[in-house]
């Protein structure tokens, strides 16, 4: 599936702002992330330690997916549909502000 414009869906789409109310640190390759509202602690594995380093550069989803295309030896339309599901779990924890968060 793909935008008006005929890139992929979501490779346009801006990387949503990290939720300024969490505590993250990076620990053996892994993110640690703890939200306060429900005190659950999540661990990111390498891959999404990654995109989470990613997020804070990128000014694109497909930025990010292009990227780990490019380290990882994946198909770009691949790693990216992993990195809009990826974002959307995050969002859904609120490690990320999405529309219904902030």
């Amino acid at each position: 599936m793909a935008d008006p414009l005929g890139a992929p869906l979501g490779a346009l789409t801006p990387p949503p702002a990290l939720n300024p109310r969490i505590a993250a640190r990076v620990v053996n390759g892994e993110t640690l992330i703890l939200t306060p509202h429900d005190s659950v602690l999540h661990t990111l594995n390498g891959v999404a330690t990654r995109v989470w380093e990613l997020l804070r550069k990128a000014s694109t989803l497909g930025e990010v997916g292009a990227t780990l295309a490019a380290e990882y030896e994946v198909a770009p339309d691949e790693a990216l549909a992993d990195v809009v599901d990826l974002v959307a779990a995050m969002q859904a924890a609120g490690i990320l502000e999405g529309p219904d968060q902030g």
